[in-house]
This record gives C-alpha cells, structure tokens and sequence, in this order.
C-alpha cells in the first residue's frame, strides 16, 4: 500500500474510504474525527498554532464516546456553537500510519451549510481552494482535493473502495 500524503511530523495517509455509518462501528483505534464543513463552494478550515498550519476542524475522541459525539464536541469547543441538529454525513474514513508505526482511523463527517457566522474566532477561515493561505495539512489537503466540487489545482487521490 502507497502513502498517498505525510505529514512534516511523520504520519502517512494511506488510504481514503468511502464508508457508510454502520461499518463505523467495527473499526478500532480511532483516534481522531474530522469534518468537512462546505459553505458556498468554500471548505471551512481551523489554523493550529502548534503545527503551523491550517487542517480541517477535528475532535479527539475520549474512549468513552463515538466518533459521532467527538466531532460535536470539537465543534463546540472550536467554534462555541453547536451542531447537534445539523445533517451530518459520514463521508470517509482515512487509514493512517503515526510515526511509531500504528495504523489508526481518522472518520470524516461532512455538512454543508448556507451561511457560517466566524465572528470572534481567528483561527477559522473558509477557503475557496484557490487563494494561496499558507502551509495546510498534506493529509487534509488531499482529502480537500478529493470532494467534487473543489478546484484545486492539483492532482486528485484514487478513493479505495476497501481497505
């Protein structure tokens, strides 16, 4: 299997999954869930300072909840409002290598709003995929690359069907 991405601090994509909500939960050592918040053909993105660049927002997920409620929780923290009647979709499911060699799930959840309200929070910005705003994610930016209605202008990941 290929790395389709890595990261400057070692982690590797190796491979984006098409996944429906009931395989979710047979899969182990997820870590992560990120979400993919579309707004008028731009894609939502969170800046962290500790890496220095920009990613898709995320939960980190504490053992005792889904995947679900991490992504909710994250957003709550992150932006101080909430998503609990929003149509979230389970999109992907990354496979990913961390430096030390373990392979662990990253779920993706996808929502697609009208508007976003970004008042007081710096550290979010919506991307219309084009404009030059600095270092992103290599991993999260290939996932950008892969939605269909993005205009990047590089070279699209394949999409396994398994993994």
């Amino acid at each position: 299997m290929g790395v389709i991405a890595k990261t400057n601090n070692g982690f590797q994509l190796l491979a984006i999954k098409k996944i429906q909500e009931t395989e979710l939960a047979t899969i182990h050592s997820i870590r992560r869930t990120n979400i993919i918040v579309k707004v008028q053909n731009n894609v939502l993105l969170h800046y962290n300072e500790q890496q220095q660049h920009w990613e898709l927002p995320h939960g980190k997920r504490k053992k005792v909840e889904t995947s679900f409620e991490a992504i909710k929780r994250g957003w709550t923290k992150l932006t101080n409002s909430s998503i609990d009647n929003e149509p979230l979709k389970l999109k992907y499911l990354l496979m990913i290598k961390n430096p030390d060699g373990e392979i662990r799930y990253n779920p993706i959840f996808y929502l697609e709003k009208e508007i976003l309200l970004l008042e007081e929070t710096p550290n979010l910005r919506l991307w219309d995929t084009q404009e030059d705003i600095g270092p992103i994610d290599p991993i999260h930016l290939k996932i950008i690359q892969n939605l269909p209605w993005t205009t990047t202008k590089t070279q699209q990941p394949e999409v396994n069907e398994a993994l």
